[in-house]
């Protein structure tokens, strides 16, 4: 029979498919719920299995547990998707992710290392869909980058595919040097 929405069998397909999110998303919730304190004593805990396999190795705790602080300013971090390693000696290239995905969701950052700071320096390249080292030398490091805008005139997305020679900077360089590049056949 069809129905507005669909065939009957449709609707059941959909209606499975809700039922098992749901009962994820509660299995999650109830995964993530704390523990309710247990009246054993501490050796039992430790000695106890931990639930799950990696690898086919079975992990059984064999100590006290330590309590961690959070690592302070390091929430950031946990953005981080892609770090590259590149020929320039302390130069990295890492990508973090933000905003709209779909978007030039993919914050991109050239980072040196600062002998005399003992601290990294970043600066922001740009914000993209996608982007790749194509060319990577001790002084050029060459970008392929995917970018999208939004068209005003139509609404539409518009993305196109830019390049970029990026000039490692060096010890005492305060700003970065980007240029735009075309790409040979």
């Amino acid at each position: 029979m069809k129905t507005a929405m669909g065939s009957t069998a449709e609707k059941a397909a959909r209606t499975g498919k809700m039922l098992a999110l749901a009962v994820s998303v509660i299995g999650l919730i109830a995964a993530c719920a704390p523990a309710a304190p247990s009246a054993a004593p501490a050796a039992d805990k430790a000695a106890a299995p931990m639930p799950g396999k990696a690898d086919g190795v079975r992990l059984t705790a064999s100590g006290q547990p330590a309590s961690l602080a959070p690592a302070g300013e390091m929430g950031q971090a946990a953005s981080v998707m892609r770090v590259t390693d590149l020929t320039a000696d302390g130069v990295k290239l890492f990508i973090t992710v933000g905003g709209d995905p779909a978007i030039n969701g993919l914050y991109t950052y050239l980072a040196a290392y600062d002998e005399e700071e003992r601290d990294w320096r970043t600066w922001m390249v740009g914000d993209f869909n996608e982007v790749e080292v194509v060319s990577d030398t001790a002084t050029e490091i060459g970008l392929k980058a995917s970018k999208s805008h939004i068209d005003q005139p139509t609404g539409d997305v518009k993305t196109e595919t830019v390049y970029f020679l990026v000039t490692p900077p060096g010890p005492q360089d305060k700003t970065l040097r980007v240029t735009p590049a075309t790409a040979a056949p």
